[in-house]
């Protein structure tokens, strides 16, 4: 079967309007926002659109049912953030650190990472179509009931993947260094490379209950 790459998009940013973190609150529409510090916001069912954030940091925060098209995030440092139900088209987010990003029941379409350092990224129920992880740790990768498709990981590592009734296909995880990957039989719709075959071997065996000696 040939394998289709993922369709990713740069975000269209053209003509931004300087904003301040006070406006995230209602959302942003053709701004950019640098350096700005929020903590404790809660946002719902608001529009993000076609716009930039720099430096900026987000702490203790849910933006709920909200949308994000043609966003670029560059360097944001999110310990904890939620996002559930939210939409995703069309964005980036580069040389970032987040601790927890929780994208539950998350529709994730065109987005690329870049260099950023993830502690938990849970996609339980989420629907994800093209999107590119490069250069990338992640710690934990949870896709728990999601569908994954048209998605490449060159050079990124996940120590943990969680794929409890997970979906997959034209999912290429030939260029990630994978750790522990459970259950190993929810790879079905996923690309390997030989050498990670051989390092999931033992997995594969111990779940068909074959003994090697």
């Amino acid at each position: 079967m040939k394998l289709d790459p993922p369709r990713v998009n740069p975000p269209s940013l053209v003509d931004l309007d300087d904003a301040t973190g006070d406006d995230l609150a209602r959302g942003t529409d053709c701004q950019r926002i640098e350096g700005a510090t929020v903590a404790g916001l809660r946002v719902g069912a608001a529009d993000f659109r076609e716009s930039e954030l720099v430096d900026v940091r987000i702490s203790g925060s849910e933006l709920r049912d909200c949308r994000f098209l043609d966003v670029r995030f560059e360097r944001l440092d999110a310990p904890d953030l939620g996002a559930p139900a939210s939409t995703w088209r069309d964005c980036e987010i580069v040389e970032s650190r987040i601790g927890s990003i929780g994208l539950f029941d998350a529709k994730i379409g065109s987005v690329r990472f870049a260099h950023c350092k993830i502690g938990y990224l849970g996609l339980q129920g989420a629907a994800v179509a093209d999107v590119s992880f490069e250069e990338c740790t992640i710690e934990e990768l949870e896709l728990s009931e999601g569908s994954l498709t048209r998605a490449r990981f060159p050079g990124t590592t996940i120590a943990d993947l969680r794929l409890t009734g997970a979906r997959l296909s034209h999912t290429d995880l030939r260029e990630a260094r994978l750790g522990l990957v459970s259950p190993v039989s929810a790879l079905r719709g996923a690309t390997v490379s030989s050498s990670q075959l051989i390092d999931l071997a033992p997995a594969f065996a111990a779940q068909l209950g074959i003994r090697v000696d």
